[in-house]
């Protein structure tokens, strides 16, 4: 399944599945923490339904919203007006879009940029960094794919109340990593799955050096120190 039919096909249970209002109020919480005081604009990077483009909104900022998935975006306008947040929306792949504008904050989170080739990273890095304003960052958040065992299936979480369980979990198959979600709802299961590019830290540190610019890295949206045991790896690029 390609990406795009793949979050098309999540879209429906996704909210369920992250939680959302919890979700939302822990992303507003830790942006808070990645806002300075004079940061009036941000980029969201693969928005999927919007969780991170309102709490960065109900902070204050003026906030564009990327995704490649039209349901996700769809999805994403109900909740922006759900939660009374002004968002620009807009259906475009990550790899094609044309950054016209600076901004204060770029933010992809929820392990968004692992969907995508690095070569298509680098270049969405690249470009970034020259949307940013003078004191601007970059804020990524993917799983640290280097803490994953891979001689099994990996499952990552498992969501279940009364209509639906979903299981969320990477496959192994010689060098490539398949994010797999099973689906059961109704007595009825199906299984998705789409290709993983599994970026590693020294890749996100050659982008640093390869685009003049600073790198911090994190274990979370915390800002807690970075382990190699950590569940994931959140770097803040900035100028």
């Amino acid at each position: 399944m390609i990406n795009s039919e793949f979050f098309n096909t999540l879209s429906s249970n996704y909210d369920e599945m992250i939680n959302f209002k919890n979700s939302l109020q822990n992303k507003i919480e830790s942006l808070n923490k990645i806002i300075e005081p004079d940061y009036k604009t941000a980029l969201d990077l693969g928005c999927g339904t919007g969780v991170d483009s309102i709490a960065l909104s109900h902070l204050g900022l003026t906030v564009d919203a990327v995704d490649h998935s039209a349901e996700m975006i769809n999805l994403a306008k109900q909740n922006s007006r759900k939660y009374n947040a002004q968002i620009n929306f807009q259906v475009s792949d990550l790899t094609e879009i044309k950054l016209s504008k600076k901004y204060d904050l770029i933010v992809s989170l929820g392990n968004t940029l692992a969907n995508i080739r690095f070569d298509n990273v680098s270049k969405i890095i690249s470009s970034a960094a020259q949307s940013l304003n003078s004191s601007g960052k970059i804020l990524i958040q993917i799983i640290n794919f280097s803490n994953i065992p891979r001689d099994k299936e990996f499952i990552l979480n498992t969501f279940e109340n009364d209509k639906v369980k979903i299981i969320r979990k990477y496959t192994f198959e010689k060098d490539e990593i398949n994010f797999v979600i099973d689906i059961t709802n109704e007595n009825k299961s199906k299984s998705i799955s789409t290709k993983m590019f599994p970026h590693s830290l020294s890749e996100f540190q050659s982008l640093a050096k390869q685009n003049s610019i600073n790198i911090n890295i994190y274990s979370n949206l915390q800002l807690e120190q970075f382990k190699d045991n950590s569940k994931d790896l959140v770097i803040c690029f900035s100028k």
